[in-house]
């Protein structure tokens, strides 16, 4: 009987060895591969597939295949405001928006430029002109802008209405 049982268990236990879903392969990249620096803060991938990696030396598109980096450059405003990347989200239209040391931009696709979030972005979604501490989307239409030391502001793209929450102290 002990036999019997031993072999079980050994089938089982070969069983669950091979079992193993193979599908998903990893590699690793890094600087030797294109990547910007080896320090990732942040990783999106967008609607049209790319990867997004954002460093403290710019930014990194993926495509599966090759990077392409985005870099500050001081003599091109239609640059990276800075190379320290910390989030990178995609807003209501497909753009990235991509948050640095210096506040955030946004990506154009077509032109691969950036543009800094400025007067006329802030008008765009009804928000009073500050600086920008941070921008959240909830996935169902809204986006909420974090504007330093006036509030939160809730945009709705379905109404194109906006809400603000004023916090005490502020």
């Amino acid at each position: 009987m002990f036999r019997f049982l031993a072999l079980i268990c050994a089938l089982v236990w070969c069983n669950l060895l091979y079992a193993q879903d193979d599908r998903y392969r990893f590699s690793r990249i890094d600087i030797t591969n294109g990547l910007s620096d080896n320090q990732t803060n942040a990783i999106y991938k967008d609607h049209k597939g790319f990867m997004w990696f954002g460093t403290m030396s710019g930014l990194s598109r993926f495509d599966g295949h090759d990077f392409k980096i985005f870099r500050h450059n001081s003599k091109d405003s239609s640059s990276l405001p800075n190379g320290y990347v910390i989030g990178i989200f995609e807003g209501p239209e497909q753009e990235l928006w991509v948050k640095s040391n210096e506040g955030f931009s946004i990506y154009d696709h077509t032109t691969e430029k950036f543009e800094r979030f400025q007067q006329k972005h802030a008008k765009k979604y009804k928000i009073p002109n500050g600086y920008l501490k941070d921008v959240k989307t909830d996935g169902r239409g809204k986006l909420y802008f974090n504007i330093q030391n006036q509030g939160i502001y809730c945009y709705d793209l379905k109404t194109r209405s906006t809400k603000a929450f004023i916090l005490k102290g502020s």
